[in-house]
């Protein structure tokens, strides 16, 4: 299944859904990105089960203070930016044969795009399920298009 803002949502509806206080906040957001990602391919390759986990727990301490005035979208840019630090070390083990993996150009720009989405999920009359898909929509386009993993021949292929 390719990677899309509704099965991002989704997954942040399920994991993040119950969390309270930060710490299990910031494990149920790096779980959610992390469920998400394994539904990625490249190159028609999928990614390899349990090869994403150095990945989810760089992400959750890369979101640590997350839960602060204004924090919220750098520490979003923060843990994605270390999902893909982790995987880029290690392309054949998340994608069979890559040999190399290149994260998206747009991750540096991921707390200013979704810093006026936060603000306008505060609006009245914003339900949940609009709230959930403007912040997937974001953070799909920010921090997975445009990546892209390189296989031998050399092919490189977009991260799907």
């Amino acid at each position: 299944m390719p990677l899309t803002p509704a099965l991002l949502a989704t997954e942040l509806d399920t994991q993040v859904q119950n969390a309270a206080t930060e710490p299990p906040a910031r494990a149920a957001l790096a779980l959610a990105w992390t469920n998400y990602f394994y539904n990625a391919t490249s190159n028609g390759v999928p990614v390899t089960p349990g090869s994403l986990a150095g990945a989810q727990a760089a992400m959750d301490a890369a979101l640590t203070g997350m839960s602060a005035t204004g924090a919220g979208a750098a520490a979003l840019q923060s843990g994605i930016t270390a999902f893909w630090t982790t995987i880029v070390g290690t392309p054949a083990a998340i994608f069979v044969a890559a040999t190399l993996i290149t994260p998206p150009p747009t991750l540096a720009g991921i707390a200013a795009a979704v810093q006026p989405v936060f603000a306008s999920n505060t609006m009245p009359g914003v339900t949940k399920t609009q709230a959930l898909n403007a912040i997937a929509t974001v953070l799909h386009a920010n921090g997975r298009i445009g990546g892209t993993a390189t296989f031998p021949g050399p092919v490189v292929a977009p991260i799907l």
